[in-house]
């Protein structure tokens, strides 16, 4: 087995960049669709502040903030609005009992 080089390194390094990069980007347009789409989802409580919450409607239309949020804040966001959705469906499985 051969040992990896620098540029193998470098390469690596580079494709998993780009990856990140693609995933960045996908998921600011999934949020930024979601806020779109449910406005009144709320996506944050304020801490000390009992039931004041950040509606994701103050997320449309700012893909530049975004995008400066990390990762994983945009991700969670994405969490909530999605929980927020599944609420609204109000949907009950019907079981059958045989």
């Amino acid at each position: 087995m051969n040992r990896k080089t620098a540029k193998d390194y470098k390469n690596q390094y580079t494709d998993l960049n780009n990856g990140l990069t693609k995933l960045s980007n996908e998921v600011t347009k999934r949020l930024l669709n979601l806020s779109e789409k449910y406005p009144e989802a709320p996506i944050h409580m304020l801490p000390g502040l009992e039931k004041t919450y950040v509606f994701a409607k103050s997320l449309v239309n700012q893909e530049s903030y975004i995008n400066d949020m990390p990762l994983h804040t945009r991700i969670f966001y994405i969490e909530k609005i999605e929980t927020y959705t599944k609420s609204l469906e109000n949907v009950q499985q019907l079981t059958l009992n045989f």
